[in-house]
């Protein structure tokens, strides 16, 4: 597909880096402690949005197969490049692992998802969302642990949200419409509340070990963005989910990751480093991907 570059593919971009940079700012220029609406936002309005979305629509399991198959396939395949890479150049750090397989799957890309393909693009973003999410609180804490820490998993309140309206979904249930519309208006502030939780974080993080750093960051971008081709090409993704797949490969790395890095003693500020650079160079991936698509 030939490369259609329009400036309008900024249009999207710009705002929700304009919501990043408030949120950034705040952080700069306030004593105000916004911990606690990073807390609500990921066990309350989130969940709801989550919820929300996977109701709106019946489930395909052409949808959720590609949604799932590819991010968990990308995930692997990022994985083994990172094995390589990391022996060839002699990098011994568990930690760094992390940004490298884990994309941001929640922060920026539902919002543009949502600005793009409305709510069936959301909807997928969603199911793409609960695999990364499952796998960096299971495969990701192993990693960087040396043991399996399931119970982390049942912590995130998206995740059994996500798994009650999947099944919700399949068996054809549907709660009272007063509840899905506090659940769906509540779900609609998780939008411009993620952003400004990223701008938030990102604010104190600086780069550090620049070649790690930067090899990291184009094994995540540059390699997810092999490997999510690769699973379109071997999975026969077609379409919107096609389209999904390939905006998501080149997301840029989840500040989750500091967290887990942080919690188990992995390489924190590398990770942090890595996920500051992804994010920046990520306003130029973005649009450039949204103009090979013809956005």
């Amino acid at each position: 597909m030939p490369l259609h570059f329009s400036w309008t593919v900024f249009t999207p971009v710009f705002k929700i880096f304009g919501v990043v940079a408030v949120g950034l700012l705040f952080r700069k220029y306030s004593k105000l402690d916004a911990r606690p609406i990073t807390d609500v936002s990921m066990r309350i309005f989130v969940p709801c949005l989550a919820f929300s979305s996977i109701m709106a629509r019946r489930i395909e399991l052409t949808d959720f197969g590609a949604m799932v198959g590819s991010s968990v396939f990308t995930i692997a395949g990022t994985a083994l490049l990172a094995l390589l890479a990391f022996r060839v150049f002699g990098i011994r750090s568990r930690g760094l692992y992390l940004p490298v397989l884990f994309v941001n799957a929640a922060n920026l890309p539902f919002p543009l998802v949502e600005d793009i393909y409305g709510a069936p693009g959301l909807f997928r973003g969603v199911l793409y969302y609960t695999a990364v999410s499952a796998l960096i609180f299971s495969i990701g804490i192993y990693i960087v642990a040396r043991k399996a820490d399931l119970m982390e998993m049942v912590r995130v309140p998206a995740l059994p949200a996500v798994g009650l309206a999947i099944a919700f979904n399949f068996l054809r249930i549907k709660p009272p419409e007063p509840i899905m519309e506090v659940v769906d208006l509540m779900g609609q502030a998780a939008i411009p509340l993620i952003l400004f939780i990223l701008g938030y974080s990102l604010y104190s993080v600086r780069v550090t070990q620049l070649g790690a750093t930067v090899l990291a960051s184009v094994l995540r971008i540059g390699g997810g963005l092999a490997m999510g081709i690769l699973s379109i090409r071997l999975f026969g993704i077609e379409g919107l989910n096609r389209e999904i797949v390939l905006i998501y490969s080149i997301m840029p790395s989840a500040v989750v990751n500091v967290i887990i890095s942080k919690k188990y003693e992995a390489d924190s500020e590398l990770v942090a480093s890595t996920v500051l650079l992804t994010t920046t160079v990520s306003l130029i991936t973005i649009p450039l991907m949204l103009a090979y698509l013809g956005k």
